[in-house]
């Protein structure tokens, strides 16, 4: 099945209530169009002027009862219907386009039902199941691993190396094109196959600082001695790498500066002005630094086999 064209909605009536209480959370109505039958997308413009939402709303009644109660569960119910906010983070609306893709409805996706379930299951692996670690690496089967997050794992091969493994969902929205470069692929693995990202025991520092930068992955800060020794070996191995982060954050283009810099953009120059103590350590904080009193420190905290 596919999308009808949109509802008009000053002639017709839609089955479902949206009133005061309704307007207060997400706002007035501004558009509407029926995916499939009790499946409703919505524009909704919010009354304190924050950006206009997108919705779904599901009309139970007009389901046929299609839908799983485990999936409806994580929309939100008001009186008659159940919503799923596609603008929230981390939005659930991907579980019910993923229930509309298994009825075979069509929806404005570029992905099919596996890729899509793929990047879902990062968010919800209570719904989908978490995403399975790798059995094989570059040097050999898995014998055991270590979970950081769903997803992202470090995993010792038979042969005692260890990896981190990064999913294709992590590796593709979350980490740098540099830093990718620095990943190994299974060679029997396809480019689409959504596979696993590796990076051995030297080359992993670099994702390793990355992925610290999102509150998903602070997990990782179990797996390293210190920050301190982490910025020392990333200084080693990779100097032009952190020479060009920090030239960055000297001249306001970096971490701390992203919202700024998109503003400027799209022609919103900002009002300059000088910056306040706490910005500027900040922005001393968000260099890579060397730090002598973690000179020879191991950063990595995994049981590594001492090479000859």
């Amino acid at each position: 099945m596919s999308r009808s064209n949109p509802i008009d909605l000053e002639s017709e009536k839609l089955p479902f209530q949206w009133g005061d209480e309704e307007e207060s959370e997400w706002g007035e109505l501004v558009w509407a169009e029926r995916c499939c039958p009790g499946v409703y997308m919505v524009g909704a413009k919010p009354l304190d002027y924050s950006p206009r939402r997108s919705l779904y709303v599901v009309y139970e009644p007009e389901t046929g009862g299609i839908f799983s109660d485990e999936a409806l569960r994580y929309g939100t119910r008001t009186k008659d219907a159940v919503i799923f906010d596609q603008d929230a983070d981390k939005s659930p609306a991907a579980i019910l386009e993923f229930e509309m893709m298994r009825q075979g409805i069509e929806l404005d996706k570029n992905s099919d039902i596996f890729t899509h379930a793929h990047y879902a299951a990062e968010n919800y692996p209570g719904y989908f199941g978490m995403l399975i670690p790798p059995k094989d690496t570059p040097a050999g089967r898995t014998v055991r691993y270590k979970t950081v997050c769903n997803g992202l794992y470090f995993v010792e091969s038979e042969t005692g190396r260890w990896f981190l493994a990064a999913g294709y969902c992590i590796w593709t929205c979350d980490l740098s094109e540099f830093a990718c470069s620095l990943g190994i692929k299974l060679t029997d693995q396809a480019d689409d196959d959504l596979g696993y990202l590796f990076f051995d025991e030297s080359s992993c520092v670099l994702p390793v600082y990355e992925l610290l930068d999102w509150s998903d992955y602070q997990n990782l800060r179990n797996y390293i001695s210190s920050q301190a020794a982490l910025e020392n070996e990333l200084l080693c191995r990779y100097p032009q790498y952190a020479l060009l982060h920090n030239h960055l954050e000297a001249t306001h283009h970096g971490k701390g500066d992203i919202l700024v810099n998109l503003m400027e953009s799209l022609g919103h120059k900002l009002e300059e002005r000088e910056e306040t103590e706490e910005e500027i350590r900040r922005r001393i904080e968000n260099c890579i630094r060397y730090t002598p009193q973690a000179e020879g420190e191991q950063w990595l905290l995994l049981p590594l086999i001492r090479r000859g």
